[in-house]
């Protein structure tokens, strides 16, 4: 989420790209850049590596997906009402891991509830943003944003040393080089810039590459890697200047891969006759003492395994997934997170005896096909932003409170008593 990105630059993947814009400027086409920041920032993430050009992106092979958003105008800037909208572009287009490094002082309210509400609803998404280059303590939004799927990033020089600029606060979480950055900027060209906005994209670059090696992993796991395996800079353990220290690669995923479920191992008996849905499946933790786990779904709130343990029978855990949300999944992200659980909530790591049968929720009447295939919430002028079939259809209230609060959640001014939005399908 940037300045825009030229697409012709030598450097620079020309496939596996999409994107759209939503500065102020017209044409806002994504795929140009006339300020360079964003193309600068694209090359710190996904420079093509090996091909004796320029410089080397931290993911280098040129087929990583990226979705580019042209939310800053000619002269770097812009307002949250579009940021706002290039955030929920981004997340309806399935990103995992979005840059935004960029910043102010201030932060707003709709800012903050659109986070939670994605915070609510998607498990698969990070947020890292510039701390700010100001050099004090004071905070820069979105990345003082507290939110669990928001990572502050500071930058520090090529000693390891913290930058003058950097701003230093408790809401740091990590730190990249951002020092005198060399990378793409339109036209073939290349230059070296400094900022915290160069240090961001090179955390953004590690959590992208190591969720890659471990996609069935969730945020708040790529999080917990980051930050437990990060080199401790400064203060010892996590502090204002470095936050838990400087991004690594190579530690995060060791940490991935002892958290990453062991294979199940299945005896050569004869497979258990499915259970159908919304009846109980049996789990066991070590020891063999079974657990029961039952799918039911009142609420959007209502997560899908409430699970006794049946050597108390007064013991309940809840899985925090959403019924639905789990329905849509793969069967084998389905056995990864139940393998996870009992993991998560004291059972220790997975065993080779932990045998698993997810249930899933009755359909839901919005089927979702495809990953990209979307409901599309339409402004009054026509333009869409999508929202996830399923993540609409949990229900009625969330329909209607998407469509009537589209004006609202646009940067147009408050919301109208008479808004002419239409919920409807997004049929390819």
């Amino acid at each position: 989420v940037d300045s825009g990105f030229d697409k012709g630059h030598e450097d620079l993947q020309t496939s596996n790209i999409q994107g759209s814009g939503t500065c102020t400027e017209d044409p806002c086409d994504w795929d140009s850049d006339p300020n360079s920041h964003g193309t600068h920032v694209a090359g710190t993430i996904a420079a093509i590596g090996g091909n004796g050009k320029g410089v080397s992106g931290v993911i280098r092979n040129g087929s990583m997906p990226l979705h580019i958003e042209r939310t800053l105008s000619a002269s770097g800037n812009g307002t949250y009402g579009r940021l706002i909208r290039s955030i929920e572009n981004c997340e309806a287009a399935g990103a995992n891991i979005v840059n935004l490094s960029l910043g102010t002082a201030v932060s707003t309210r709709a800012l903050i509830e659109t986070l939670a509400e994605i915070k609510a609803t998607n498990d698969r998404i990070l947020f890292f943003a510039a701390s700010g280059n100001k050099g004090n303590g004071e905070y820069s939004f979105p990345a003082s944003v507290k939110s669990s799927i928001m990572m502050s990033v500071a930058s520090i020089n090529a000693d390891k040393s913290h930058s003058w600029f950097s701003q230093h606060n408790d809401q740091v979480d990590i730190a990249a080089p951002g020092s005198a950055i060399r990378s793409t900027i339109p036209n073939n060209r290349y230059a070296s810039y400094s900022g915290t906005s160069m240090a961001t994209p090179h955390a953004c670059g590690v959590a992208a590459l190591v969720w890659s090696h471990y996609p069935e992993m969730t945020a708040a796991e790529i999080r917990y890697a980051l930050e437990t395996s990060a080199e401790d800079l400064g203060d010892a353990g996590r502090d204002d200047y470095f936050g838990h220290g400087l991004v690594n690669a190579k530690g995060a995923l060791e940490v991935l891969q002892a958290l990453a479920p062991k294979p199940v191992t299945k005896a050569p008996t004869k497979p258990p006759t499915p259970s159908p849905t919304n009846s109980p499946s049996k789990l066991l933790k070590d020891g063999g003492a079974p657990i029961k786990s039952t799918c039911i779904e009142h609420s959007p709130k209502t997560f899908l395994y409430k699970m006794e343990d049946d050597s108390n029978g007064e013991r309940t855990i809840a899985v925090t997934k959403s019924c639905l949300w789990l329905s849509y999944q793969s069967e084998q992200r389905q056995m990864n997170i139940c393998n996870r659980t009992l993991r998560k909530f004291g059972y220790g790591l997975a065993r080779n005896t932990c045998s698993v049968t997810c249930n899933t929720c009755p359909s839901n009447s919005c089927k979702e096909k495809t990953s990209s295939q979307f409901f599309a919430k339409v402004r009054d002028d026509g333009s869409p932003v999508y929202k996830k079939c399923g993540f609409l259809a949990a229900n009625q209230y969330r329909i209607n409170k998407y469509c009537s609060g589209t004006k609202s959640r646009s940067g147009r001014g408050p919301a109208r008593e008479v808004c002419p939005a239409t919920c409807q399908r997004k049929e390819n």
